[in-house]
């Protein structure tokens, strides 16, 4: 039971900061008068799959996918 509440406030807390992230992103697009917002999502993706193989050194582990929990 203890697990099920703790992964449910990780969750409500990884939710509010995406929701955060994407309220700033908004505000971004509204301020440059134009979308930003699918560039903003590349970087993210592309930053995250560049430090992949940094996480997985760092880590030890042979699986990069959980590489930045280690």
């Amino acid at each position: 039971m203890l697990v099920a509440v703790g992964l449910a406030c990780f969750g409500l807390g990884m939710g509010c900061g995406e929701v955060a992230m994407n309220v700033e992103g908004a505000d971004v697009d509204r301020l440059f008068l134009r979308s930003v917002m699918p560039a903003m999502h590349g970087f993210f993706s592309v930053s995250d799959q560049l430090s992949e193989p940094m996480r997985t050194v760092r880590s030890g582990a042979g699986s990069a996918h959980l590489g930045g929990v280690a």
